[in-house]
């Protein structure tokens, strides 16, 4: 009576494995360490140590010196040359004397008032002032959407600003001596308040002004 085949050897998959001829189990492959399983797997040291060893027998192959372990760096490259010629030769510029400064001056473009602060203190001032500050607006409305180029405008032009003292003509009080696209000059004689009106009004629309004096008795707002 012959013992199961699969008992005998529980990895054969098949139960005849002992009638086919060649089914005896092959010798068992000797172990290898790791240090012999190949160059793969060898440590860094011993692979330096196999590749200084071929030079041994070498009498050219010296070790590497100080100098050799060095690290070469580059001169570095001047822009001009050496000595420099007349040509490239800086100057010194002069000193220049620094601006003095004036508090007047500083303070005279700042803002004092907010433009709520500016409309309240125009409204206090009486209806004369409402009516300058409307004909004011108009006349510096009109430029921002017309744009025209006049220069020195004809004396027949002539539209009252205010009630009986001011005018905005080329004869009274305030007159336009030039209108172009960017700029917008008039002349205001003598009355500091219709400028002060002025200001605020191109302020309120976010127009820059300034005024500048023309004369002895004559400025000249922009």
């Amino acid at each position: 009576m012959s013992f199961p085949a699969f008992l005998r050897n529980p990895g054969i998959a098949s139960r005849y494995a002992h009638l086919i001829p060649g089914s005896v189990e092959r010798a068992a492959k000797p172990r290898t360490s790791k240090a012999d399983s190949g160059h793969g797997r060898e440590g860094k040291r011993r692979i330096r140590r196999r590749e200084n060893a071929k030079f041994t027998s070498n009498p050219h192959v010296v070790p590497p010196s100080a100098k050799d372990y060095a690290i070469a760096q580059s001169a570095p490259k001047r822009t001009f040359p050496q000595p420099i010629p007349r040509s490239l030769r800086s100057t010194d510029v002069p000193e220049k004397d620094a601006p003095s400064f004036d508090p007047a001056s500083a303070k005279a473009g700042q803002f004092t008032l907010t433009l709520k602060g500016m409309r309240k203190e125009l409204r206090r001032n009486g209806p004369m002032t409402e009516g300058l500050v409307l004909d004011v607006e108009a006349a510096l409305l009109d430029w921002l959407e017309k744009g025209d180029v006049v220069i020195f405008a004809a004396s027949g032009v002539t539209r009252t600003m205010a009630p009986d003292t001011l005018s905005f003509s080329t004869d009274g009080p305030i007159r336009e001596v030039e209108r172009t696209p960017a700029r917008l000059v008039w002349a205001i004689e003598e009355n500091a308040y219709a400028r002060y009106i002025v200001h605020c009004v191109c302020r309120w629309h976010s127009v820059v002004s300034y005024s500048e004096s023309a004369g002895q008795s004559n400025r000249q707002l922009h």
